[in-house]
């Protein structure tokens, strides 16, 4: 399981630590905790970390820390990473809208946050499983599907850094957490086909828009609904602006589609 901490501006390191321990301790064996001493390091060490994987990990500094070194589409592209591994945030306010963040927490009481890291280390198990190419949060089902394109991470193209940068957010629910992201790859032992058949089957609630023209020939030929929107081939945020807005119009459009 993945937990990561935040913590006041003022807790000195030692506090840290202790609470980091004492919450590994609570965990059990195999369990790691670690301090990034920057974002290269944080990043790395969360890239390596499955929840397929006995080891878990308690992280003391996550993204959540380095928000002002990140921009925002690398920000929340991260986020949505650290969602899809199972992980769970506890601690003090986020400095933006987190989609792992949990406003309880409990220095008395560190199992609340052992049962649900556990409870999502699971989930995130079960989906990468089911889903291998598939780009969202493991801990709910996407209410929009973009189909012909993938985010990279942790590197991310400049396209997908204005694109995710560029999602509308929407209030106490941000908008832009519940968009997931798939794109068939030729390594996949399924035929494109059936690739694409098994993630509309799976979020058959979702809307979806279709932004690449393999995309678009693969729903026509199974003669599945969709919304088109352009191909990612912006570089800008204001175009990634443009784009999320377009997407989220889109969304709304498609929505239609599921009403009963």
């Amino acid at each position: 399981m993945l937990i990561g901490l935040n913590f006041a501006k003022d807790d000195s390191r030692e506090f840290k630590e202790e609470f980091g321990i004492k919450v590994a301790e609570h965990v059990g064996s195999r369990t790691r905790v670690f301090e990034s001493r920057n974002l290269q390091e944080y990043l790395d060490i969360l890239r390596d970390y499955s929840p397929a994987k006995r080891d878990n990990l308690v992280l003391i500094n996550t993204h959540l820390d380095f928000k002002d070194e990140l921009s925002t589409g690398k920000w929340r592209a991260t986020d949505i990473a650290f969602n899809q591994k199972g992980g769970v945030i506890y601690g003090e306010e986020p400095p933006a809208q987190s989609s792992v963040y949990k406003t309880r927490f409990v220095e008395e009481d560190p199992d609340f946050m052992v049962h649900a890291a556990h409870y999502y280390g699971e989930r995130a198990k079960s989906m990468k499983k089911e889903l291998k190419d598939y780009i969202g949060r493991s801990d709910s089902d996407p209410h929009t599907l973009v189909l012909g394109f993938t985010p990279s991470w942790p590197r991310l193209s400049v396209a997908a850094d204005a694109l995710m940068g560029g999602l509308p957010e929407g209030g106490d629910d941000p908008w832009w957490w519940g968009v997931g992201f798939y794109n068939y790859r030729n390594k996949a032992s399924k035929s494109p086909e059936d690739s694409y058949k098994d993630i509309l089957d799976r979020f058959y609630f979702a809307s979806r828009v279709v932004v690449s023209d393999k995309a678009q020939e693969i729903l026509d030929s199974l003669g599945e609904p969709y919304q088109r929107a352009e191909n990612v081939h912006f570089r800008t945020l204001p175009e990634g602006v443009k784009f999320g807005k377009n997407l989220r119009s889109l969304s709304r459009v498609d929505a239609e589609r599921v009403v009963v």
